[in-house]
């Protein structure tokens, strides 16, 4: 770009005129917000990476988590409506759906506008997913649904605040979900 405005400027006739230095001066304050429009979205498109990445750590530690207690575990099409995991024994007798919910640090979980919509019958919130020794809150759909808090003002959607999930009742309890089988 920066190229570009040079040569403008060499192309300008001498004695420039109020005409060709406004032109320049646009130019510039052109190429100005461009590189600022620019910088922003590779800023988002960062964090939204960053964020995916998180969500991809989280979902990937609670299949190993279930995998190693002994269930077969599938991911689902990313960002489908519904379960992120696909759950199922051995013998193929009973099947559950796990919702993955992984956050790079503590805090708030979102649970969109109306605790009806909730499906997966387990949530898993992995709190420092990215780490070397993430921790993992272990809820059924009921416990979601008990401790869910909601906004006071603005779109009133429902949290699970940190408060209410980081519990020992649900603190690595592996064994609500694997207590059919050996919970290592």
């Amino acid at each position: 770009m920066a190229g570009r405005l040079s040569r403008m400027s060499k192309a300008l006739p001498k004695g420039g005129g109020a005409l060709s230095v406004c032109k320049v001066t646009n130019a510039r304050l052109h190429a100005g917000q461009l590189q600022s429009k620019l910088e922003r979205t590779l800023a988002a498109e960062t964090t939204k990476q960053r964020s995916q990445i998180t969500g991809n750590a989280g979902l990937n530690y609670a299949a190993w988590q279930l995998s190693r207690r002994g269930w077969h575990v599938m991911p689902t099409i990313r960002n489908a409506r519904g379960s992120d995991l696909i759950v199922v024994n051995d013998d193929e007798t009973v099947f559950f759906g796990v919702q993955s919910k992984a956050l790079s640090k503590r805090g708030a979980v979102g649970l969109g506008k109306s605790l009806e919509t909730l499906r997966s019958e387990w949530w898993i919130i992995t709190v420092n997913a990215n780490a070397d020794a993430p921790s993992c809150y272990i809820l059924s759909i009921n416990d979601v649904r008990r401790i869910a808090s909601r906004d006071k003002g603005g779109d009133q959607s429902y949290w699970l605040e940190r408060r209410d999930y980081e519990n020992e009742e649900f603190r690595e309890a592996w064994g609500r979900i694997t207590g059919r089988i050996d919970a290592q």
